[in-house]
Parts: structure tokens; sequence; C-alpha cells
């Protein structure tokens, strides 16, 4: 969202409860979709100000050993607002309220209505004239589950190489989701917004294969899908029709035009299930993380309490300069960040995050975007496994 807010000016800000728990069992993907499409909303009907996102949680007595919360998200804008007449409609798919000027702001498409369902499937509410979203009784992780650093190998991961991807949505959201999906080397990715700059990006690129969301302006994707398959310089790409809305009778005759078709919301393995029958792929060994020796750490556990206020200070930064350094394509940013880990390791006598930086490194200096994507996900489970570990072991908060 960063060019979006430089564009328009607008300022952002998160903002967590301090005494929400580290860690929280509840569904990833989905909660990350719900997050891209309401603070894309926001930013697209905010025009000056700022947008806001807002963490808070409430504590749950049950019955079982299992400890719960609520988690209740605020996304908070200062755009145009929502009239109360339209606030439940503008939750159904490709309603929009009436006085936008939709030149000017594009529709609201499904991302709305995607995201009340995504709410819904996580046993949640959605209050569309504030966006509060409530997430009800959410597992706080045990400690046992908590402190998980050094890898071993258990699953594998999928990643498609050597292909060219046209992705045709108009939700700019689903468009970054679906290239967040596939993962791999050398894919280039072309996206298009609407049925006619479809058509023109396969004529000038001829793609490997096509992602179309069947529901779009100007000519639909059912009309980019015929011109596809009815060309022979182009028929033998694979199309993967998307859409939120079952196929009528009547669409259903058009079927012969697509290859495959995903519903929306697009679950990741039937997407890439998919993919793997049109596309290059190879299979990597990826991992999960095991209980750390707490002996590594004694060294943190011995510090007096005012350094360790300076060292939660320095991992709270290291955890910014980590989400920031995700959204660059720059090596040298990236080598820069795996400078400061190490620096910080070598402070602190932390062993597995300097092996951990040092991986980074190379990785960056071979060019090898997989490998650095790899080990940048270790950074914070390491980092909460010091915080926690520092807690638990001395009763050390950061609130004190």
């Amino acid at each position: 969202f960063w060019f979006k807010m430089e564009q328009k000016k607008l300022g952002f800000s998160v903002s967590v409860s301090r005494k929400l728990p580290d860690i929280l069992f509840t569904d990833e993907l989905r909660m990350r979709q719900i997050l891209i499409n309401l603070i894309g909303n926001a930013l697209k009907f905010t025009d000056s100000g700022n947008v806001k996102v807002r963490i808070s949680f409430k504590n749950k007595s049950d019955d079982t050993d299992k400890k719960l919360i609520d988690l209740i998200i605020d996304v908070i804008d200062t755009g145009i607002g929502i009239p109360t007449e339209f606030q439940e409609q503008i939750f159904e798919a490709f309603k929009q309220q009436d006085d936008l000027d939709t030149r000017k702001y594009g529709g609201t498409g499904l991302g709305l209505a995607i995201t009340r369902r995504l709410v819904e499937m996580m046993k949640g509410t959605i209050n569309v004239s504030t966006f509060t979203i409530k997430l009800f009784n959410i597992e706080i992780a045990e400690s046992i589950m908590r402190f998980e650093t050094e890898k071993i190998p258990v699953l594998k991961k999928i990643f498609f190489e050597n292909a060219t991807i046209l992705i045709v949505d108009d939700v700019v959201t689903n468009r970054v989701l679906m290239k967040e999906i596939i993962k791999g080397k050398n894919l280039v990715f072309f996206e298009a917004i609407n049925g006619i700059e479809a058509k023109d990006m396969v004529i000038a690129h001829k793609p490997d294969l096509v992602l179309l969301d069947l529901n779009l302006p100007l000519i639909s994707g059912f009309e980019v899908a015929a011109f596809i398959k009815n060309d022979s310089n182009y028929n033998k790409i694979p199309v993967i029709a998307m859409s939120a809305t079952q196929l009528t009778e009547k669409e259903k005759n058009k079927e012969k035009y697509f290859d495959t078709f995903l519903s929306k919301p697009i679950k990741v393995k039937e997407l890439l299930q998919l993919l793997r029958c049109f596309l290059p792929y190879h299979e990597n060994t990826i991992t999960q993380y095991k209980k750390v020796d707490r002996k590594k750490l004694t060294g943190i556990f011995n510090l007096p309490f005012s350094d360790k206020v300076i060292l939660e200070a320095a991992m709270w930064q290291l955890l910014e300069s980590y989400r920031n350094i995700q959204e660059t394509s720059s090596f040298d940013e990236i080598k820069v960040f795996a400078s400061q880990i190490m620096h910080f390791a070598s402070n602190y006598s932390i062993d597995i995050l300097q092996q951990v930086a040092e991986r980074i490194m190379d990785a960056a200096e071979n060019f090898d975007i997989e490998e650095i994507s790899n080990h940048l996900e270790e950074i914070p489970h390491i980092i909460t496994t010091i915080k926690l570990e520092i807690k638990e072991n001395e009763g050390y908060s950061g609130d004190q």
C-alpha cells in the first residue's frame, strides 16, 4: 500500500494492544486477505487524512484448559464514509453506494463481499459502520509451542519456474495475493484490471497461463476467455477462471472457453494443485521449528533489567525492519538488514541468529531470492522466542 499512501499523502498507523498475546492460533491466509481488503478499501475512499488499524482483545473464560481471547480489529479512516441506508448493501457483490463517483473511486467489486465471507468462515462478525472485526474464541499458543527456532525438514513447498503469468482482476488486493501465493524462479507476472487490457496483454505477451476473474469491467471474463480459445495463436494458453459466484446455467455453456474453474475466496492448496497441471515446478523441503535449548540464552537471562529494556527496544526495531524488508526488491537493502542482525546477534551472543543472518547475507550476495525468503522467515520466530523466554524465565515484561 506504500505507493497509494505516498500518492495521496495519507498517514498510516497500526496500534496493537501491548498485552496482546505474542502468538495466536488462527487462519493466517484468511486474516491476511481480510486486512488487505479492508485497508485497500479504506485507502481507495480516503483522499486526505489517515488510515489507522487498531488491534485489541478481550479475555475469555472457558470450561476447557485452553486459553482463549476475542480478537478485535478496527480499520479507521478519514474517508467519505458510508450512509446508514447503504451499510448492509455495501457487502453484497458488485454493490456500491449510489452517490459515489465510480469513475473516481472505482467499484468496491467483490472485495467487501469476500471479506464478510472470510470473517464468517472464521466464526467472526464485521460491523460496516466502523469496519470492526471480531473473531471469537481465538486460542493462545501454549509456551511449549512458542520456543521454536532450530529447524527440521517436514514438508514440501511448491516452486514454479520459467513461466509468464497473466493475472486479470479488477481488485488490486486479489492480484497482490495471487503473486504472494505463486512462488518460484524466473516468473514474470503481467496484470490487467479489465477485459480490454486482458486481451491486449494476451496479444502483447502470449503468457504461459491466464488467471482470469470472470466479472470484469468493460468486457467480461467470459468474452476474454472466448477470445483466447477461438484464436489459433493463443488457444493453447491454459485459462483458470475465477469467480465469487457460482456459474448460472447459461454461463455453464461457456465453460468450454476455460480449462478449469476456481471459486473465490481462493483456497491456496486448490490453486497450487491446478497450477501444477499447467506450469513447470519443483518441490523443495521446507521446515518447521523445534524447541531451542534455553541454555543458549543464558547470557541474556543474566542481563540487568535496564539492559533488557534496551534489548527489547532493539528487538522491536529489528521486527520493524523485518516488516519493511519484506516489501523491498533491493539486494543492497537486504544486505544492510543482514548486517544489522549480525551486529545485534554479536552484541548479545545469540549464535542461532548470527547463523541465520550470515545465510541471508550469503543468499543476497548470490542473488538467491528463494533462499533469502526462506531464511528471512526465521527472524520473527527467533526474536519472539527470545522475548518470551525472557518474560517466562525471569518474569520480565516490556510494560514495566
